[in-house]
């Protein structure tokens, strides 16, 4: 009895490895099914599901728990099989439990993460009504961390503040990083909020009430979750209407202006644009010279200069937010314009990384079509002529999938940078100006051998192990 438990276990333990992929794709995927099956869709269901690229989920609690309920359920299925009802055929059904073992794990986890998940809601309100502190609250598809850790930074200078920290923009993520830094005396929090369903961003604001909403932009990242642009739209723009005092939203997505100016809200909405003049903030006298930008934003009537060290024209867009809520908060100007000038990028949003071998351009954070084509305009004006972008594709655009890659082609044939990838896709629609690799093993091969001394944009998100192997310790 004994002998065929433990042989049991040997053989549900090895197959029970096999699930690690999923439950890292799971982990992913935060362990939300739907987005889980757009994952297996996007991906592909070969790569995905029938040969995975082998590689490790993060040690969590969660992750530990169903890969140990992966090892019970596979071992107890193998004991069935072979020593209590000897039908050996069924053994030919281990790779379809292998798929299905993480989900069942996730799923009988469920309630347990959910208990944790409460726990810090309970605790982040017990903060908020202890304290005085005041939400602003910051969402769009892109651009929205940016904003976060300028606004954080130039607050910082004046108040106490505290801040969502890394992509922490979900209700237990909110929820935890208030529980954790909320004092009776901090005076202003600013949280990250992202969506994925319809209704996402007012369910946040309804549990942790803005003073002060900003929008970014909204693009068609995670279209194939919304539906439509329209769905994502609509969901962002809910910051708006459940800020109790102010609303700062970006003219600079296509729809803004009219979307925008029919919303039923009960605070003043300022608008803020790179170039369109019925915005309220646009910055004027834009210098680029040496590394660095000058600019001046009129507030209050008065024009004030600023000067940044940060790559990147879209990078004058992420600043006005947070600039002009500073001011408007009360941070003196001297103090928000020598914070400007101090700001470093944000590691893995076009930070510049000078390796041995190369210059690298890390936009591996996210990856957005906005971002990509912004990111692209930015390695071109890199001295040089040897430039190469990576990128292993970009996840849950649904339908625009096609129509989102096309632009990313044109942008890097009109400019004459090549791209290597792991996305078919790219390389269907971009003939001679892409290369194809199988997998990130194959694609760092292909740098070495082909780009030594090359400045390369890392776009999107690349495994740890390449980006160690290329020459960043740490990516994002």
């Amino acid at each position: 009895m004994i002998l065929e438990i433990i042989f049991s276990i040997i053989i549900g333990g090895g197959f029970a490895l096999l699930t690690l992929p999923s439950i890292l794709h799971l982990q992913i995927s935060e362990y939300l099914l739907y987005r889980y099956r757009d994952f297996v869709t996007s991906k592909g269901i070969f790569k995905a599901l029938v040969l995975p690229r082998f590689a490790l989920p993060a040690k969590s609690p969660r992750n530990l728990l169903i890969f140990g309920f992966n090892i019970l359920f596979l071992s107890l299925y193998a004991y069935l099989s072979i020593f209590s009802f000897e039908a050996y055929w069924s053994l030919l059904l281990f790779p379809v439990l292998v798929r299905l073992a993480s989900i069942l794990g996730a799923l009988l986890t469920s309630p347990l993460a959910w208990l944790f998940r409460y726990r810090y809601i309970y605790l982040a309100q017990r903060q908020l009504n202890a304290s005085k502190v005041k939400i602003i609250g910051i969402t769009g598809s892109y651009g929205k961390s940016s904003v976060k850790e300028y606004l954080h930074q130039i607050l910082s200078t004046q108040f106490i503040t505290g801040k969502t920290r890394g992509n922490r923009n979900t209700e237990v993520g909110i929820a935890m990083e208030i529980a954790l830094q909320v004092k009776p005396y901090t005076q202003y929090f600013v949280a990250e909020m992202g969506a994925y369903r319809k209704g996402d961003i007012g369910k946040l604001c309804r549990r942790f009430k803005p003073a002060i909403g900003v929008v970014t932009a909204v693009g068609n990242q995670h279209l194939s979750l919304f539906g439509s642009r329209e769905n994502i739209a609509k969901t962002k723009l809910e910051m708006l209407t459940h800020s109790s005092e102010m609303g700062l939203a970006s003219l600079d997505w296509d729809g803004a202006k009219g979307l925008i100016e029919r919303l039923d809200t009960k605070v003043p909405i300022h608008k803020y644009s790179l170039e369109d003049l019925s915005a309220t903030y646009i910055p004027k006298q834009v210098s680029v010279t040496n590394g660095k930008t000058d600019f001046s934003l009129k507030i209050d009537s008065m024009d004030e200069n600023y000067t940044t060290f940060l790559m990147g024209r879209h990078t004058l867009l992420n600043l006005i937010p947070a600039i002009v809520i500073a001011r408007k908060l009360g941070v003196d100007y001297e103090n928000a314009r020598d914070c400007v000038a101090s700001l470093q990028p944000i590691l893995g949003k076009l930070s510049l990384h000078s390796l041995p071998k190369y210059t690298v351009l890390n936009d591996s954070y996210n990856s957005n079509v906005e971002g990509f084509l912004s990111a692209i305009e930015l390695l071109d004006t890199f001295e040089g002529s040897k430039k190469l972008v990576s990128s292993l594709g970009i996840f849950e655009l649904g339908d625009e999938r096609e129509e989102s890659y096309q632009k990313v082609i044109a942008k890097l044939t009109e400019l004459g940078i090549p791209l290597v990838t792991t996305d078919p896709l790219f390389k269907t629609l971009g003939g001679e100006i892409v290369h194809h690799v199988q997998n990130e093993e194959e694609l760092l091969s292909y740098i070495e051998d082909n780009f030594k001394g090359a400045s390369i944009l890392i776009e999107g998100r690349h495994s740890p192990a390449f980006t160690k192997s290329l020459g960043i310790l740490k990516a994002y």
